[in-house]
């Protein structure tokens, strides 16, 4: 509806409300029979004198705001009949929300879809991952999956909103969900005016028009009943908090839920988890090689086990070797040039200038989950983990051993198995190892190279290792 509109539809609903109150207070008036009790009740002296003008307007009053009302009952109508075809047409930038766009045929009663255009990497950076996506598919095919959840969790950075896109551009998965694919990208937008605006954004997808709340729980409600029985993919891109996705979970019977996170802490107990780890390594050499002429793969040496198969700086690494190979230098001088700077200073190198984009750059990726820790109600557990940067890379390390080594930096007793499960659910480590004899974690190499380099620029990195070597050598002489 336009604003004049919506300006019009305000104003008769007033002027009916208003007709209401008049007819009601002079009904009152005009049943007081004790002549003081009038006279109290009616200060306007010549309504007493004149009752059947007063009247007659209040008839002509009615008459005038039962036509508007009719009108305004059948203007609702006509809306609420026109919101699918205003949803079929409508198109949502995917940042915030997005339906894959659907049209009606008008000589059949036979919905199409145009081809999804929710991708957001270019297509010149990109690979596709073929067992990821097989596995995804079959998931979210399986003949039971109404209602059901499925999520996609992994370390920032590893491809998890990648794979989401290219799996809602399947053929397959596009028949499989006739009435569409919802879209909401969260982030860290827990608070209620964010997250509201976002469900809002989702309403006027499917209605046309966008609801007037600031309720989140009205807002998701409303959202539930416009979905009703369609059957639909709904992806929930980036989840951070439980308050976040519950906002999404209400009914939808015949709807699934793609979640995508690094948070298994916040996903529903029935959900079924699929891991995003590292690329291959053929996916990794295929995306450094991407747009760049005549370079192959044995030219490559050693850098796609230096990115440690971590998309994003893959990704970064294809970048920056096309850019030395268009300022003139060969294939294998623009290879060893990002190689070394590779080595010599972390994988955050190639980071673009002031990118707070958490696909784009690794310090933006790595500084959200900090961010999440700093924000917790344990703030010292980000401490403790880029504590882990004084440990050789690669090693397994054993709790037995994290214990007294995160009390001695912290300064008192710590629970590290807690701290262990929280960075495990967080995606913060590569694996934690429980035995019946041990436990350990290890970290992924490129992660651990950033910990390291960052611990190094707040020159923290050398007293780490000075307490990682006093407590190693306490232990060896509480052995002995």
């Amino acid at each position: 509806m336009s604003a004049t509109g919506r300006w019009r539809s305000n104003y008769r609903r007033r002027f009916v409300a208003l007709t209401a109150v008049l007819f009601a207070v002079l009904l009152a008036l005009s049943v007081a029979t004790l002549p003081n009790l009038a006279a109290a009740l009616i200060p306007v002296k010549w309504y007493q004198d004149r009752p059947a003008v007063v009247w007659g307007a209040l008839v002509l009053m009615v008459v005038i705001a039962t036509v508007l009302a009719r009108r305004e009952r059948r203007r609702d109508g006509h809306d609420r009949s026109n919101d699918l075809t205003l949803a079929k047409s409508l198109q949502v930038d995917k940042h915030g929300v997005a339906l894959l766009p659907i049209e009606t045929n008008p000589s059949s009663n036979v919905i199409t879809r145009d081809p999804p255009k929710m991708a957001n990497i270019p297509p010149g950076v990109m690979v596709r991952r073929p067992a990821l996506e097989a596995a995804l598919r079959k998931l979210l095919l399986q003949p039971d999956t109404k209602g059901r959840c499925v999520a996609l969790v992994g370390q920032g950075g590893f491809g998890k909103t990648t794979i989401a896109e290219l799996i809602c551009e399947d053929q397959a998965i596009t028949n499989a969900f006739p009435d569409g694919i919802l879209w909401v990208d969260l982030s860290r937008d827990h608070e209620v005016p964010p997250l509201t605006a976002k469900i809002n954004n989702l309403c006027a997808v499917l209605q046309g028009t966008r609801p007037q709340t600031d309720d989140p729980n009205l807002a998701s409600r409303y959202l539930a009943e416009l979905i009703g029985d369609r059957r639909m993919l709904i992806v929930v891109d980036d989840v951070w908090h439980q308050n976040q996705l519950s906002r999404f979970m209400h009914a939808a019977p015949n709807c699934v839920r793609l979640i995508t996170t690094r948070n298994q802490q916040v996903l529903p107990t029935n959900t079924q988890m699929h891991p995003i780890e590292s690329m291959t390594e053929d996916e990794a050499r295929q995306l450094i090689t991407i747009g760049i002429p005549g370079l192959e793969n044995d030219a490559l040496a050693d850098l796609p086990d230096l990115a440690g198969g971590w998309a994003i700086l893959l990704s970064l690494i294809n970048g920056a070797v096309a850019r030395n190979v268009q300022r003139g230098w060969s294939n294998a001088d623009a290879v060893i040039t990002v190689r070394d700077e590779l080595a010599r200073n972390g994988p955050a190198t190639f980071d673009p200038r002031n990118s707070d984009d958490r696909r784009s750059a690794i310090s933006a990726s790595m500084e959200v989950t900090f961010r999440f820790l700093r924000e917790s109600d344990t703030p010292d557990d980000l401490k403790r983990y880029l504590d882990l940067a004084a440990f050789p890379r690669g090693d397994a390390i054993p709790l037995s051993f994290l214990e007294p080594y995160w009390k001695r930096r912290a300064g008192h007793d710590t629970d590290a198995r807690r701290l262990c499960r929280e960075f495990a659910d967080l995606s913060l480590i590569s694996r934690y190892a429980r035995t019946a004899s041990s436990e350990t974690i290890v970290i992924h190499d490129v992660v651990h190279q950033f910990l390291e380099r960052r611990a190094h620029m707040h020159d923290e990195l050398v007293q780490m290792r000075s307490d990682l070597r006093n407590v190693w050598r306490d232990e060896n002489t509480a052995s002995q």
